[in-house]
């Protein structure tokens, strides 16, 4: 239930105060292996001003590479550090 609020919560583009709501869904990704929602919260996460968090890329390549994806996540950290 709070996960789903914190996903309307950053779906809905309401202001982020911190970073911490994207790694709390990034963590229930990892637990799920939820590549979906994996590569919806990375569409966010390059939108938002948390883009260059290294706390924050860290942990989208650990949920990539949770569902497999190793290979996409480096490419998208390479994608990310050009921002």
């Amino acid at each position: 239930m709070a996960n789903r609020r914190l996903l309307k919560q950053i779906v809905g583009d309401i202001s982020l105060p911190d970073s911490s709501p994207f790694a709390k869904l990034l963590d229930s990704c990892i637990h799920s292996k939820s590549l979906h929602g994996v590569h919806r919260l990375h569409a966010r996460i390059i939108k938002s001003p948390f883009a260059s968090e290294t706390f924050i890329l860290n942990r989208l390549i650990d949920a990539f590479e949770n569902c497999k994806q190793l290979e996409q996540a480096l490419k998208k950290s390479t994608e990310n550090k050009k921002i």
